[in-house]
């Protein structure tokens, strides 16, 4: 057997690094230094205050020296390059710059309100804030309003479906002939001085008045002069039993 015929064994791949999880953490270091180029540009734009009386000239210099560091630490091709536990002590000082910023820009935003141009400025900043929020109490209201009246007409509307629902009921209590409620003409012409006077006239549902009667009746009957009088009489029926369940007064 040749040499050239010996196959040499297959050497162990070298682990890639690419990968969902990696790409996942070049897009957020990526994002994170974004961020922080971001608050260093934020802050370099302020040395046009430096004149500014009462400028805390030594926290602006400090809190720019600060980001500009950082966003160089935070560099995807630098920070790949760095030990973890100096990746997670740059993760860590994030918070601090982050406050030091925030005393920075409060000393700051206080000493340039104190000048004519910052003051005019936080006036008109007030202004226009006052302006968003009237319109957002005025949109609030107006909301409130459409809301009030949207509820008003569903509740009209669910009342009307619920009368037109006993109408239905009523209707079906009615006798096939003549569209009368014989209970009901039996209470009245028992209630009568002379109860062979009654003559029916007409019978039909009402809304419900403030006695909760949902029935007229218009009938003839003899009065207590003996005179033929037309005359009617409300009363509640039951829509789902159609027992009657209270008679009102005969009106005269």
């Amino acid at each position: 057997m040749n040499q050239s015929d010996i196959t040499p064994p297959a050497m162990p791949e070298r682990p890639r690094r690419s990968g969902l999880l990696f790409k996942a953490g070049w897009i957020m270091q990526c994002c994170v230094f974004a961020f922080l180029a971001l608050m260093t540009i934020v802050v370099a734009f302020d040395f046009g205050k430096t004149g500014v009386p009462g400028a805390p000239l030594l926290l602006l210099y400090l809190t720019l020296a600060t980001f500009l560091a950082m966003a160089l630490l935070h560099l995807p091709p630098i920070f790949i390059r760095l030990p973890n536990k100096l990746r997670w002590g740059a993760y860590g000082f994030l918070i601090p710059s982050l406050v030091l910023f925030g005393a920075y820009a409060e000393r700051m935003n206080a000493a340039y309100v104190r000048t004519p141009e910052g003051a005019k400025q936080a006036a008109a900043r007030a202004v226009q804030e006052r302006e968003e929020q009237r319109a957002r109490d005025k949109a609030q209201a107006e909301a409130e309003v459409t809301s009030t009246a949207e509820a008003k007409v569903q509740a009209n509307l669910a009342r009307l479906g619920q009368v037109i629902e006993q109408r239905k009921k009523l209707d079906a209590c009615f006798s096939f002939v003549g569209h009368r409620l014989p209970d009901l003409e039996r209470q009245v012409r028992e209630s009568l001085n002379n109860p062979d006077a009654f003559k029916h006239v007409r019978t039909e549902s009402i809304d419900p008045d403030g006695d909760g009667n949902n029935i007229e009746m218009t009938f003839r009957a003899q009065n207590g002069f003996s005179a033929i009088i037309t005359t009617n009489v409300r009363a509640h029926i039951n829509p789902d039993t159609c027992a009657v369940e209270s008679v009102g007064q005969t009106a005269t």
